[in-house]
Parts: structure tokens; sequence; C-alpha cells
């Protein structure tokens, strides 16, 4: 039984199980719009309704005091807080009997002629019940008129892209007037288009979340089972017996485990039974030849053998990230709740600030978190740094202030940094060289799922539930992950020796790294940039400037998580086409344009489909170059390398380019000061697109590697060489 043939029936496993978890997520999606599509409607004529008589009985209140129909005073005055507060009533109108305008508010001029049949259909309406008298235009009243009531009572006729409801204004026992309530179709329509997008991305988020716990539970009640039990198998077949299992489940894989140690057992102990008479006979050649054929447990008790679990850190990982991307689509909204503009400093720049705390902490808490995990053990460390994020979202969820909003988001950064340094750690810990490539992959899958079910959920709960809770159902995800990685991953001594290994970032790498030209115009045209555009123009001026466009929570997080969609979908290709032309500096290039580029149109057509366009071109143009910015860092500076280790150059990457990462948010706030959301939009894309053109001119000029080091074939090949 090979290793192939294990992955067989588990691939099949969960494709049936994929089919029947989507067949049910499927339906409950369409009974839900279906449901929602047939309560709508009514609910929104209950609605008309509720205001209608509201604003009647305050009518026929003053007309009950003598005040003649057409001397009533103040009646814009009291229209217009009812429209504000009533977002699906688009204006209110009183009419006489032959259909003129009296009394208006918000009415369009080609809707005027249109009321005189409404108000001609509405003269033979009376009201047989008495009208309640109600303080509160949102009061309940469909709990006291039920719908075939109110059908006897108004008259509902449909406007151009109005839905009209009509109600007789009576004085006395007669008929004055009539009352018209236009509630604006397209409010249903947007309504209904924002429920199928929330359906859709519940769909998409419950399948993306089961896919995820299904991976884990068959991973650890199936295919690594299988492989424990495949490889004991096979060093047994070698003749080594120094392997057993010791599997404590009661599964049918845990019974032939237990089956095989008893075995293993049972040749060991024989092997132990036959050495002492045969040492004692001084069987010398038949000792030797068993040693030499056989490897046996010291003192007959072999060692359990034990197989890391990757996926259980992709589990935790996805979970923590989920907790972090959760809050990504407001969070500078909910910090605006705390600013107030300073002299000479701006709300824009002042809410900038918590947003960069967090990048700068994650920035300066990395170099050192990468030798502290490894001191008190990975497990621990993620199980600290996930509790620390967790109060720091619960503390951000109940700042009072905002000096300490920016100081729980610090607590939160070093709960972050502390987090993936584990992550990383432990990855490297128990993988080898030739697996160590898919083992990244594993941990970085999570994170990219969780950018994508993260902001779309996160904007929804605070759209329903508000910020501060929204903050402690993160809390609550983060805590659950060091729940998850405190069960499932497992601890160990590392296997690289110590010299072999450099943790974190020293002062001398600084002047060994920065002094290659070409790495110093990478960081600064291309690795700092794409930093800076994602924390700058995504998570601080796109939920602004959408709020400010009009759009909701829920709009906010789905635009938001399509920058991780069109990642997931486009980065490992782009990846595996630099990598097959070697075009990794054409890549790196044309990315930063295409990034820069989404942003720029917004100046002309100010809307939210030109943000999406934004959000999405700067998820293409990053799949695009990330990748290749890091290959690039090791072809420019393959001598510091060489004589220093990668993990100089590359610790002193990834900290420059989390340094852009905090100075986006303020350097957009700058642009904001200036030109406002939509001219920082475009100020954003002009600057990426500048600094993406400037990195490819100086790259075509010096090249990737000085011309000297061209001819050196065993420092570097050719093929590497050329960009």
């Amino acid at each position: 039984m090979t290793a192939r043939r294990i992955d067989r029936p588990l691939t099949g496993l969960l494709l049936i199980t994929a089919v029947l978890v989507i067949l049910p997520l499927a339906g409950l999606s369409a009974y839900s719009l279906r449901a929602f599509e047939r309560e709508l409607l009514p609910e929104l004529d209950k609605k008309a309704l509720t205001v209608g008589l509201f604003v009647n009985s305050k009518i026929e209140r003053a007309l009950d005091f003598g005040i003649p129909f057409d001397k009533l005073e103040g009646m814009s005055e009291f229209f217009a807080p009812i429209l504000a507060t009533n977002e699906d009533i688009s204006y209110l109108a009183v009419t006489d009997l032959d259909g003129t305008v009296r009394y208006q508010w918000a009415l369009p001029d080609d809707q005027r002629q249109s009321l005189a049949p409404a108000a001609a259909e509405a003269q033979g309406i009376r009201s047989g019940l008495p009208i309640p008298q109600y303080s509160d235009p949102l009061a309940p009243l469909a709990a006291l008129l039920g719908r075939e009531q109110a059908e006897h009572n108004t008259q509902a006729r449909v406007l151009g892209n109005f839905h009209n409801t009509a109600l007789p204004i009576e004085q006395g026992d007669e008929l004055v007037g009539v009352l018209h309530v236009g509630a604006n179709q397209r409010f249903a329509v947007k309504q209904m288009r924002d429920i199928v997008f929330d359906i859709g991305i519940v769909f998409v988020v419950a399948l993306l979340a089961a896919f995820e716990l299904l991976l884990l539970v068959v991973t650890l009640n199936f295919s690594e089972p299988l492989r424990r039990v495949h490889f004991v198998m096979s060093e047994a077949a070698k003749g080594n017996f120094n392997h057993r299992l010791a599997m404590r489940t009661r599964t049918q894989i845990g019974h032939l485990g237990r089956q095989l140690d008893s075995l293993i057992e049972r040749v060991n102990q024989g092997y132990t039974s036959l050495m002492r008479p045969a040492a004692a006979a001084q069987q010398t050649r038949v000792l030797d030849h068993l040693q030499h054929r056989f490897t046996f447990a010291q003192d007959g008790a072999p060692k359990v053998y034990r197989q890391s679990v990757l996926l259980g850190i992709r589990a935790a990982t996805f979970l923590f990230m989920f907790a972090e991307e959760i809050a990504r689509p407001f969070l500078p909204l909910y910090v605006r709740e705390f600013t107030t503009p300073f002299v000479g400093i701006s709300q824009d720049l002042l809410i900038s600030l918590p947003l960069s705390a967090f990048m700068l902490g994650v920035a300066l808490t990395m170099p050192f978190a990468g030798p502290w995990c490894e001191r008190i053990g990975y497990r621990k460390a993620f199980v600290s740094g996930a509790a620390l994020a967790s109060a720091g979202l619960v503390g951000t969820g109940i700042a009072t202030g905002f000096y300490d909003l920016i100081a729980w988001r610090v607590c939160a950064a070093i709960g972050y940094a502390i987090m993936f340094a584990a992550c990383q750690g432990y990855v490297v810990e128990k993988t080898q060289a030739d697996n160590r490539a898919q083992g990244i992959a594993v941990f970085v899958g999570g994170i990219m799922v969780a950018a994508i079910c993260g902001p779309a959920i996160g904007g929804m709960l605070a759209d329903r539930i508000g910020y501060t809770w929204t903050f402690f159902v993160g809390a609550a995800l983060a805590a659950c992950s060091a729940w998850l990685a405190y069960g499932l991953m497992t601890p160990g001594a590392r296997r690289h020796s110590p010299q072999t290994q450099r943790s974190g970032i020293q002062w001398a790498d600084f002047k060994v790294v920065l002094s290659e030209p070409r790495f110093v115009v990478l960081m600064l045209f291309a690795a700092v940039p794409a930093k800076l555009l994602l924390s700058g123009f995504l998570f601080f001026l796109v939920p602004l400037l959408l709020t400010h466009l009009g759009s909701n929570q829920a709009e906010i997080g789905r635009i938001v998580m399509t920058y991780g969609l069109a990642n997931v979908v486009l980065m490992s290709l782009c990846a595996r086409f630099a990598d097959r032309l070697n075009a990794h500096g054409f890549m790196v290039g044309s990315g930063g344009v295409i990034a820069g580029t989404g942003m720029i149109p917004m100046i002309f057509f100010p809307n939210s489909s030109l943000v999406l366009l934004g959000v999405v071109l700067l998820g293409v143009g990053q799949a695009m170059s990330i990748s290749s910015q890091l290959v690039l860092a090791t072809q420019v500076c393959h001598k510091q390398i060489a004589a220093h280790g990668q993990g100089a150059v590359l610790g002193l990457y990834r900290f420059i380019e989390r340094l852009g990462g905090a100075a986006g948010p303020f350097v957009v706030a700058g642009f904001v000061t200036l030109f406002g959301y939509v001219g920082a939009m475009m100020a954003t894309g002009i600057l990426g697109v500048l600094t993406a053109t400037l990195f490819s001119v100086l790259f075509l000029i010096m090249g990737v590697v000085p011309e000297e080091d061209d001819q050196d074939e065993d420092d570097f090949s050719p093929a590497q060489a050329s960009a």
C-alpha cells in the first residue's frame, strides 16, 4: 500500500463529502432567498402604511382643531424628519381631491401629474376603523392592522419607480384630501440584491469553513493514521523493528495499529530472548548477521513514531486570521468614532494612527518574536500570541478613548507577530528541505482562505450586531485558535543544529544588504509601495470612501473580500508563469502598474463599482508581483546570502516591507487631507504606477546582477540573471 494509493480513496471521500455539503447549503440558500422575497414587498407595504397612518393621524388632528385644510403650516418641516429616518420612503405628499398637490416633501416633478388617478381612486376609501394616535413614526402598526384590513383602508398602485400608497384625509365626516406615501421600488431591488450577495457570501464562507474542517477531520482520523501505519509497515519490511504506533483510537485503523505494535513487540522480544543464549554460547556470527540485516529496539522498547500534522497549524492559523480579518472592513469607521480633529491635524490623519500603530507593532515585534518562540516552544508561543490578540480585540471593542484604542491595537499586533513567527518556525521544524515549500503552502493557504472569509462576514456582522460585538466574535475565534493549536501542534526538539540557524535581524545586516543598490531599488520602488498600497488603500481608504459613497458595512466587506479572492485564484498561476519564463522582474513591474492603474479612473466617475475595480486590480497586481519580489531579493543578494545566510537577507526584506505597510495609512490619510477621498484614491494609484515604472526602468538599466557576475556560472546561472 503506497502513499498514492492512500490518497486515492481520500480524494474520493473529500469529493463525495463536498457534494453532500454543497447540496444542503445550496438548498438552504435558495429557500432563504425565496422566503425573503416573499416577505420583502409585504413588509414594505406595511412600512408605508405605518408611516402613512402616523402622518394621517397628525393631519386629521390638526383639522379637528378647526385649521382649514388649505391653511396647514409647517408641513414641509413635519415631513422632512420622517423621510430622514425612513430611507425606504422616497416622498410624502398631500393632494386635493382632484389630485392637485398642496403639500409635499421630496416629490419628483415628473410624479406630480401621476398622483391624480391615485387620489381619485382613494376617494372611495373610508376607514371603518379608528385611526390610532402614534407618537413614533416607526410604531408597529402591522401588529394592529392585518394585511387584509390594510388593503380595505388604503389604495396602493405603482407609479413609475415608486409604489404609491394613498390614504384618505377626513375632517369630521367629510373627505377633504388624500395623503400619498411613495416607497421607492429601487430600495426593494437593492435589498434583494444585498440579500442575494449576503446569502452567496454565507454559502461560500460556509463551504470554505466546512472544507477546512473536513480536511482536518479526515486527515487526523484517516489519512495520517494510514500514513503512520504505512511507514511502520514499510520500515518493518526493510528489517527495521524500532518503531511502534501507540494508537488509542477505537477505529479499524487503530485496531490495525495495535495489532502491528503487538507484532513488532513480539519480534523484539524474540530477538532479546535469542540474544542472551547466543551471547552466552559466543555465537557472534549469528548476532552479527542479525544486527547487520535487521534493526531492533534497544532494551526491547520500540520508539513511538509520530508524524506532525501540518494541517493542524493550518486550521489554527485560519481561525486566527479569520479573527483578525473580521474587523478589516469597518476598523477605520470604528476608529473615527474616537477621533476629534486637533489644531493642524485632520481627522483622517488621526484615524490612520491606530492602523499604522498595528502595522508598526508587527514590524518591530517580528525580529524578536522568532528567537523567543524558539526558546519557549512554538506551541506555547502560538497560544500566547493568540491570547494577546484575543485580549487586544476585546480591548478594541470596549475602548473608551483614542489612546487606549491605540494601546489595544498594539497589543493585538504583538500577538499577531508572535503567532506568525510561531507558525513559520513550526513549519520549518517539522519539515525537511525537500517538503518545506509544501509545508509553507499549507500554512499560507489558511491565511488566504481567511482573507476571503473574514472581511465579508465581518461586514455582515457589523451591519447587524454592531462593531463591539463583532470584535467580541473575533476575540472568541482567536481564543478558539489557541485551543486548537494547543491540541494539534506537537512539541519537539528542533531538527537543525543551532549553528545553521540565525534568528532575528542584526544591525550589521543593514550595512551588508543595503550596500547592494539593486536591493535598495527593489525595496523602495516595489516591496514598500506594494505594502503601502495594501494597508493605505485597502485597509484604510476603502472603508471610508465606500461609506462616503453610501455603501453599508456588508457591501464594504464584500468589496474588500475580492482582494483575497483575486490573490487565491491568481497567485499560484502567476508564480508558475514567472518561474517558467524566468520573468520575475517583468511580473513585479507590470503587477505594480496594474495595481496602481485600477485606482486612477475613480476621479472621473466616483462610484462603488470603480472602488471594486480598484480592489480587484490591486489583488491581481499583487498576485503577480508579491512572490516574484521575494525571488528577486534572493537573486540580487545572492552574494550576501552566500556570505551571511538567507535568514539575514529575507529577515531584513520582511522588516523593511512591513515598515512600508505601517506608513501606508498615514500617507494615504495625507492624500485625503489634500485631495478628499476620491482624489486620494487617484493619488494613491498614481504613486503606485510611478514607483512601479521607476522600478522597471532602473532594473532594465542595472540588470538583476552585475555584468561580472553574469559570467560566473558557479555563483549564479544565466537563467537566473535574466529578468
